[in-house]
């Protein structure tokens, strides 16, 4: 199964064979490598490779997984090759980004200001979700338009939070 990751705003191919009794070969942009998948359940992941094991929780919404690994948080978009390119277009638009909740959660800290100018793949504002902090970040550069929450509001998924206008 091919499938595009976008991890900090990285896009990479990545191409899972699953072979068997919980086995894996993955190909990241050309790299291989064998994993063992012995355990998966609602919310944690056990990945054995490279002799070592990897104890992950998770949350999925939609196409992204929030990702914690010894007590790191990481935000990873999973999509295959035909929906990475719906989305793609969608973001090549010359409106404003929208950024939604990808899941329930709380706002625990904004870090930035209507008017201030920021990157791609800067975060903007930092949402707690099933005890554990996130930060979400932007997709593209432009400059905070509107953020219609503040910190401590309570957001459903698929709430708007930050409107970001292309340069």
């Amino acid at each position: 199964m091919k499938l595009v990751s976008r991890l900090g705003g990285e896009e990479n191919i990545v191409d899972v064979t699953k072979l068997d009794s919980g086995k894996y070969k993955v190909i990241i942009d050309g790299e291989e490598m064998i994993i063992d998948v012995p355990h998966i359940n609602h919310d944690k992941i056990n990945i054995l490779y490279d002799n070592k094991s990897l104890d992950y929780s998770y949350l999925k919404s939609e196409d992204m997984y929030e990702l914690n690994y010894m007590d790191k948080n990481f935000e990873i978009e999973l999509y295959d090759e035909r929906r990475f390119n719906l989305r793609k277009a969608e973001f090549s638009n010359s409106g404003p980004e929208k950024i939604k909740s990808s899941m329930p959660g709380k706002i625990v800290k904004l870090e930035v200001s209507e008017g201030d100018l920021v990157e791609a793949g800067q975060g903007i504002l930092i949402m707690e979700a099933m005890k554990m902090e996130n930060e979400v970040k932007c997709a593209k550069a432009g400059i905070i338009k509107k953020i219609y929450v503040k910190e401590g509001d309570a957001v459903e998924k698929s709430t708007v939070l930050v409107e970001i206008e292309s340069e």
